[in-house]
């Protein structure tokens, strides 16, 4: 008498039919499996060749190619090399005349605050004031302003462009961006907040 479960050969168990559902749950199981890991790489292909909401999303004007700012041989007023306060750090920069009227003092102003706001990541950025003409500013505004770069060279002040301006420089020295006059201050901030995040 036989073993039941046993076939003629005497070894092998008889396995049961897999059913037509089965075989169609288990491919829609795959291909959810398959899109699962197809997902991100569509999301990135998707955010870099068609959606790119970076590349318009700038408040200030990207300066393309960037310029390349001849600092090393510049001293501060006090007397400091100025690459030494630049070295590693965003700067916003101002071109102005020595005598600072309302809307270079405006200027300095945002730019303290623009610093301020940043919190944790303040230390990253530094002010710079450069003056145009070789008139000395009043010693009462630069209280007003400790830590902030003060250096006199037309050559640096033709370089950075048209007065009036906040620019901004990288942490190469390279002049890459110019905010437009009168800013909004909430439009600096975004644009700086980015650049510290992702060039942390």
């Amino acid at each position: 008498m036989k073993d039941i479960g046993m076939t003629n050969a005497g070894s092998t168990v008889n396995k049961p039919a897999i059913s037509a559902e089965q075989i169609a749950k288990g491919r829609r199981t795959m291909l959810l499996l398959l899109a699962v890991c197809l997902a991100p790489i569509a999301a990135a292909y998707f955010a870099f060749y068609v959606w790119r909401p970076s590349a318009i999303a700038s408040y200030g004007t990207v300066i393309s190619p960037a310029v390349a700012l001849q600092t090393a041989s510049l001293r501060t007023l006090d007397g400091a090399a100025l690459e030494a306060g630049m070295r590693g750090k965003w700067v916003m920069a101002v071109r102005a005349p020595g005598a600072c009227d309302a809307d270079c003092q405006r200027d300095l102003y945002y730019m303290r605050q623009i610093r301020v706001i940043q919190a944790a990541d303040m230390d990253r950025v530094a002010r710079l004031w450069v003056i145009d003409d070789g008139a000395k500013p009043d010693a009462s505004l630069l209280a007003g302003h400790p830590g902030l770069l003060v250096v006199a060279d037309r050559a640096l002040a033709s370089a950075l462009g048209p007065a009036r301006h906040i620019d901004l420089i990288d942490p190469r020295g390279n002049l890459m961006m110019r905010f437009p006059q009168n800013p909004e201050t909430k439009g600096i901030v975004a644009d700086l907040k980015k650049l510290l995040k992702y060039s942390r």
